[in-house]
């Protein structure tokens, strides 16, 4: 073990180590030598030498280390038994360039805390970087150091918000008057967001100053302000008692809430008050009252929520049990073990569901109670009695298995597979194995929410898949597939080998949750020969793994299918596989066979050079519908090569071609595209032409040539009615075009 290592392992325990010694005492000249002033709330810090710790060690363990992860145990260290001298011997790394250690090394110099550490840290409060700024503010505020408080209260007013927000926390850990005070008046300025974090770090002060301040702002006109500042109310004398209860009984109901709150830090003088908005008050704010009742837990205020609990509003009964649940008083779990087994539905289930949080025999006795009656309405009742090892609870839900109804006996195997314990664990699987037909299934189903990795589930349904029903032995997969193990992976690739294609398709969807391994593979391959109805499933699931495997099945299905549709969903998955061998299957189905199916291979090509030149040639093909496809793919392709083929293709003396290309023209930005389509608005073909005009992109240039196509009477009828339509969607139609539109849209006949 390097010295290095040790010094971190000791790390952990040093703060335990210092106490230790410190209250055993040193040496007086230990003492002596590591005196600093001390300041109410500073940091532990202890000499050095007192504690056994060797300085100059420490010193060369931080300049040696070399990640932040090292440095830091490192100075919380130094922070603890270091000195003036050990803030000179580590200033170097705050200058540090690697992430983190200048933060670490300044936050270590903020808990030594003396006067020399406040000076060097003033120094680096000004630092030209935003995280070691940062750092040396909230080490600041660390030191409790009086000599910290000028610079603080300059950058609590920093035009930075990150700046100014560290100081305004860091003046809440100093804790000064003068601190306070700055603290008062940022948040008595109800500036966005900086009012919020003033008045929180001025809640964190607990001096008279501090608590004074609050009371001020508590009585704020602006309701935000006082809001805030109810919210960091902790201690309440007989004035701020007043105004709280002013509050109240004013019915302020902005601040009402806030004042509730606080008057839970008054104990018994607050109860008064209290208990009257607890049984009286607004119906928004009886909740609030009672869960503040329930924080004092005295005699008195566990009598008002014991009459509570009789109250005709649902709400403030839920309020009770929930505020009762948090007491650890043998009055409270009373009381709530008597509500769970009153006749009061609502309540009753709510005290059941707090109890299910404690323990002990009467709870436990408790939650017997409550299921004993109807065993099957409290399953989460049940479960947890068998997890606790509940005699009783257990014979309730076994009682439960026996029974001659299907949804009790499910019940029970639920309860006791999720009870989380391998004796209920074992007891689910002798239920499991006892059951038949439809019922067995839903057992088999169950497993899945329990252990389904467990050893001996895996063997249930090992022996499942062997002898039971498909339909059993398909829910044994089904649960074998969530677990996850080799064991279980081992059972789904026996099952492959079924001779009942629902069973093998079953264990084909389990195996989707595994990774693949060759055998996997192999045995995939195996049922799709096995299992031609099965060929697809499998293939899919070989080419979402990335198996060449999957392209081998698809190329035998792709011989066999003259189904274009069927051909098209392979070629889809195919391309989604992405691979070089199921890329190269497209090619070649693009190359040969059908027309319909070449092009379909076509439109799924990958954008690469070889599937380029391959749809470059079937520009070329006698198939009009290869032919169109294979423009479709290189209109979307965008390269260079694919717009020239695709520029010359548009020049094609068949009709149809020409409309291919104008569709595939339509998303490419070239100016020699623009310029081929604009010819194109020109087109004998009156179909070819209106395809170009839509295809034209929006330009000014484009709106003038278009403008002069609507005037052109030797234009084509159709194509000059749909420049105009075009010109107007674009908002491009000028008074004199939009004439001549309205004469010819007015005797405009659309051609079938």
């Amino acid at each position: 073990m390097t010295s290095l290592t040790r010094w971190k392992l000791c790390c952990g325990v040093l703060a335990t180590l210092l106490a230790y010694s410190w209250l055993k005492g040193a040496p007086d000249e230990a003492r002596a030598s590591g005196a600093r002033t001390s300041r109410p709330g500073m940091p532990l810090h202890i000499n050095a030498a007192a504690a056994g710790v060797n300085l100059d060690d420490l010193v060369q363990k931080l300049l040696a280390a070399r990640t932040v992860e090292e440095v830091r145990p490192l100075a919380e260290t130094l922070g603890t038994v270091g000195d003036d001298r050990a803030i000179d011997a580590v200033s170097s790394l705050v200058a540090d360039a690697r992430s983190g250690i200048p933060e670490a090394i300044i936050g270590a110099v903020g808990n030594i805390g003396t006067d020399h550490a406040v000076e060097v840290l003033l120094v680096h409060s000004r630092d030209s970087r935003t995280s070691v700024k940062v750092a040396a503010i909230d080490a600041l505020g660390a030191t409790k150091n009086p000599h910290a408080e000028p610079r603080l209260i300059e950058v609590a007013h920093d035009p930075d918000a990150s700046v100014q927000t560290s100081a305004i926390y860091a003046l809440g850990a100093l804790g000064t008057d003068g601190a306070v005070a700055v603290l008062e008046d940022l948040a008595a300025a109800n500036t966005e967001e900086t009012s919020g974090y003033a008045t929180s770090a001025l809640g964190s002060i607990d001096t008279p100053a501090a608590h004074t301040a609050v009371a001020r702002l508590v009585d704020s006109p602006s309701i935000d302000v006082a809001r805030r500042a109810l919210g960091v109310v902790t201690v309440v004398d007989d004035e701020m008692l007043q105004k709280l209860e002013a509050i109240v009984n004013g019915g302020e109901r902005d601040l009402l809430d806030r004042a509730i709150e606080a008057l839970g830090h008054a104990g018994g003088a607050a109860l008064p008050t209290l208990t009257d908005i607890a049984r009286h008050g607004p119906s928004s704010s009886r909740g609030t009252a009672i869960t503040v009742l329930a924080t004092i837990d005295t005699p008195e205020s566990l009598a008002t929520l014991r009459d509570l609990l009789e109250d005709d509003d649902d709400d403030v009964v839920r309020a009770v049990i929930t505020a009762l649940s948090t007491l650890s008083t043998d009055e409270a779990r009373d009381l709530l073990i008597s509500t769970a087994l009153s006749d009061r539905h609502d309540a009753a289930g709510r005290a059941t569901e707090a109890l299910l949080g404690m323990s002990g025999p009467d709870v436990e006795q408790a939650l017997v109670e409550v299921v004993k009656a109807h065993p099957k309405d409290r399953p989460d009742v049940l479960r947890h009695l068998i997890t606790i090892g509940s005699k009783e609870g257990t014979a309730l839900a076994a009682s439960l298995a026996h029974s001659a109804d299907e949804d009790e006996r499910i019940l029970a195997i639920r309860v006791f597979a999720e009870a989380g314990t391998s004796e209920a664990l074992e007891t689910a699987l002798a239920l499991v194995r006892a059951q038949h037909g439809e019922t067995k299934v839903a057992a088999l189903r169950l497993l899945s929410s329990a252990q389904p990795g467990d050893p001996a589930v895996t063997e249930l349904l090992r022996d499942t898949i062997r002898t039971g029903t498909s339909e059993e032995a398909t829910a044994a997969l089904g649960v074998l597939a969530r677990a996850g193990t080799n064991e279980a992976r081992d059972a789904v690739l026996g099952a492959l080998n079924s001779s009942d294609a629902d069973v093998a398709s079953a264990a084909v969807a389990a195996l989707e949750k595994f990774r693949l391994t060759p055998d996997s593979a192999n045995a995939l391959r195996a049922v799709a020969d096995a299992h031609p109805e099965l060929a697809r499933n499998v293939m899919q699931q070989l080419l979402n793994m990335g198996s060449p495997a999957g392209v081998q099945i698809a190329e035998k299905l792709l011989q066999k299918t003259s189904d274009r549709y069927e051909a098209e969903s392979m070629f889809r998955a195919l391309a989604s596989a992405g691979t070089p061998e199921a890329n190269d299957l497209l090619v070649r189905s693009a190359k040969t066979g059908d027309p319909e199916i070449r092009a379909v291979a076509l439109r799924s090509l990958a954008n690469d050079k070889t599937s380029l030149e391959i749809a470059t040639q079937g520009l070329r093909d006698s198939s009009t519908v290869v032919r169109e496809a294979a423009a479709l793919t290189l209109g979307s392709s965008h390269t260079d090569a694919a717009r020239d083929a695709l520029l010359q293709f548009a020049r094609s003396s068949d009709v149809y071609d020409r409309r291919s290309a104008v569709n595939a023209l339509r998303d490419v930005s070239d100016p020699r595209v623009t310029q081929r389509l604009l010819e194109m608005t020109r087109d004998p073909d009156a179909a070819v032409s209106m395809m170009a005009v839509d295809a034209l992109p929006d330009t000014s240039e484009t709106a003038a040539r278009l403008r002069s196509l609507v005037g052109d009477a030797g234009a084509s009828y159709d194509t000059r009615v749909r420049a105009a339509q075009t010109l107007r969607y674009r908002g491009r139609l000028d008074e004199s075009t939009g004439h001549i539109a309205e004469q010819l849209e007015s005797t405009y006949e659309y051609s079938e």
